[in-house]
């Protein structure tokens, strides 16, 4: 679970490492390996929405009180 800013700036660098890794060759020829980089890639995204989610209703908490 990604909890501050410094995770979520980690966890976007792994998405954009995860998408240069599914450009190359190997992960291209080898349908294993491309599916289970999707499947960490796509983890980790959903854990950055749920974060940026979280964040946001923080602020619509606050803006509420």
């Amino acid at each position: 679970m990604i909890s501050n800013e410094q995770e979520k700036r980690a966890a976007v660098k792994a998405v954009k490492a995860l998408n240069q890794v599914l450009s190359t060759q190997l992960v291209e020829s080898n349908s294993l390996y491309k599916h289970r980089v999707e499947a960490v890639r796509n983890d980790i995204q959903k854990e950055l929405g749920a974060y940026l989610a979280r964040k946001e209703l923080e602020k619509w908490e606050r803006k509420y009180e």
